[in-house]
């Protein structure tokens, strides 16, 4: 969790955490679709009303964003976006090699970015 300019920031909350005493979301930063990134359960308990969701196109749509989960915003691993006053720049995030078996990487291409 991140606060800048008043606003709280959470990047890629858990459930597996304790989130006890922690404040509501102004936004989440949600990076891919992997369960200890994109945690549906600690999302909805961490939103309010106005609270803003970004991430790729994959994380909007495993979230079936509209309008269950109000403002969402994509950043593609191409797209350079400012959201609340914050740039985000998309960068394409995958393994090459390493991953659960000989050809199944860990983060497959086109599925995840990174956002800085």
């Amino acid at each position: 969790m991140l606060e800048w300019t008043g606003k709280v920031i959470h990047v890629d909350p858990w459930s597996q955490g304790d989130y006890t005493g922690i404040p509501q979301a102004d936004m989440f930063v949600i990076t891919h679709t992997h369960r200890d990134h994109l945690d549906p359960a600690i999302i909805d308990k961490l939103k309010k009303p106005g609270t803003i969701i970004v991430g790729p196109p994959a994380v909007i749509d495993t979230l079936n964003c509209a309008p269950a989960c109000g403002q969402a915003e994509t950043v593609t691993d191409v797209e350079k976006k400012a959201v609340m006053g914050i740039t985000f720049e998309g960068v394409p995030m995958y393994n090459v090699v390493q991953g659960s078996a000989p050809g199944m990487p860990f983060h497959h291409k086109g599925i995840g970015s990174a956002t800085s």
